[in-house]
């Protein structure tokens, strides 16, 4: 007949480890404490877990550290959370030395916490997913991209609640998943946002001062115009149905006198096919008949009344030093509902 060994013990926690972990990624200090096998818990959960017990970030948390290596499945140890958060209502995380990269990724798809010290942490409920040996540095950025950028300013103009979906930030604004991924990303890192989870949607909290997120992002947010172009155009062309941009959009909303030449605006895409329509580049503005900006990102997504969107406008004039466009530019930004 043939013994079956016991399963190896677990080694101890080792809340050293743990706690440094925590510090190193997260910047915040926890103080972990192990909870005696007399304490209220279900008999199953102090037989097969050392349990801890800290605070991070706010929240009461519990930490399930197996006593022993037998493989528990996604499914068992997703039981387990459950049971312990039900008779606490604490934060409930399984926290052990080592995880296989198939139960890792199986336990994200089902939005299990866990802590691998030295390795990973996946904290769903608070928006965490930190990777020691594959993250990739997330630093404060200097400006934000076009895609962040538009994102910000469609939050600010058009986003009546202060939390949102990058579904819904997709279906408003044509951007991809991967891509509204990384704008997410690029906002919290420049504190503009917050990023929480609601079962297993993502939320984006922009917050309710829409005046102080605009102050809050002045620093990072930058002209949206790449560059410039005189053009000449036939009659029939289209360019008039693009937006108002630059001074011609101003004027259009303020007391400034209009320019000679109208200004619009086109996305960089748009730039490269306007010479099927005729609109052609000149080097001198003698020669030309209109300016076209060739913005970072569509200024179609957020124009209004033929013209492009009020902050949009506002970042690519700020720098204007003509006392007349200064005055201009604030009675413009006066227009604008929360400011």
């Amino acid at each position: 007949m043939r013994s079956t060994a016991p399963p190896a013990a677990e080694p101890a926690p080792d809340l050293a480890l743990l706690t440094g972990y925590v510090q190193q990624v997260l910047g915040t200090s926890i103080t972990p404490l192990e909870v005696p096998r007399t304490a209220n818990l279900p008999y199953l959960l102090a037989e097969q877990y050392r349990v801890l017990k800290f605070e991070l970030v706010g929240r009461d948390c519990l930490a399930l550290w197996p006593r022993t290596r037998e493989l528990v499945t996604p499914a068992q140890v997703r039981k387990h959370l459950d049971l312990a958060a039900r008779q606490t209502e604490a934060l409930c995380i399984l926290v052990t030395n080592e995880l296989s990269s198939a139960t890792r990724a199986r336990m994200i798809a089902q939005h299990i916490p866990f802590i691998v010290p030295g390795n990973q942490l996946y904290l769903p409920d608070l928006g965490l997913d930190l990777r020691e040996h594959f993250r990739r540095l997330r630093q404060k950025p200097d400006t934000l991209g076009p895609a962040a950028q538009a994102v910000l300013v469609y939050a600010l103009l058009r986003l009546r609640e202060s939390t949102v979906t990058p579904q819904a930030l997709s279906r408003a604004l044509g951007y991809s998943a991967m891509t509204l991924t990384r704008v997410a990303d690029e906002l919290e890192d420049s504190d503009l946002v917050t990023a929480k989870r609601s079962g297993r949607n993502r939320l984006i909290d922009f917050g309710e001062d829409k005046r102080a997120l605009w102050q809050r992002a002045m620093p990072v947010l930058r002209t949206p115009v790449a560059r410039t172009e005189w053009v000449v155009m036939p009659p029939a062309s289209g360019l008039r149905d693009m937006p108002l941009a630059g001074l011609s959009a101003l004027a259009a909303s303020t007391l400034l006198a209009a320019p000679d030449k109208v200004c619009v605006a086109a996305a960089k895409d748009d730039w490269t096919t306007l010479g099927r329509h005729g609109i052609k580049p000149v080097p001198y503005e003698e020669m030309a008949d209109a300016q076209v900006q060739v913005w970072r990102y569509d200024p179609t997504l957020l124009a209004e009344e033929g013209a492009v969107d009020p902050l949009s406008l506002y970042l690519s004039l700020r720098d204007d030093d003509d006392d007349r466009v200064v005055a201009a530019l604030e009675a413009h930004m006066r227009s604008v509902a929360w400011w």
